[in-house]
């Protein structure tokens, strides 16, 4: 189990940036209506957390809560510290939804797949997505 605090802070967050490598898409719909993809220039992360980040301040990071081992893990999204910042900088959590990561053997590979909802905003939004994360 990861002995890191939550939510990771930004030293944690640039050491991820230059050890891992990944690839990621979000998409992101406001009130049921695609508004627009993520403009994602880096995933970074480790086995207890992921980040997908734009060139601006648009991100999401989800935060597993303990460090993932080799499988198949399927979580409920109000389950785990999943934030979202908008591109106004506005942080989003608290959603509900599904995040499902798999850990490749030999945890060199973490692939994940999210379909989340923010219900407490107004009007609600959605992301659905997926990333890749070579640790």
């Amino acid at each position: 189990m990861s002995t890191k605090k939550f939510p990771i802070d930004s030293a944690e967050v640039e050491k991820a940036k230059k050890a891992t490598s990944g690839t990621a898409h979000i998409a992101v719909y406001i009130d049921g209506d695609h508004d627009h993809d993520v403009n994602v220039v880096s995933v970074a992360g480790f086995y207890s957390w992921a980040g997908i980040y734009s060139d601006d301040s648009e991100n999401l990071r989800i935060f597993y809560g303990s460090d993932l081992t080799t499988g198949v893990h399927v979580f409920d999204a109000a389950a785990l510290s999943v934030f979202y910042t908008d591109s106004d900088d506005v942080q989003h959590f608290s959603p509900e939804g599904s995040v499902t990561v798999y850990v490749a053997p030999g945890r060199t590979l973490q692939v994940g797949v999210f379909d989340v909802v923010y219900n407490n905003t107004t009007p609600p939004i959605k992301l659905f997505g997926y990333y890749a994360l070579n640790i």
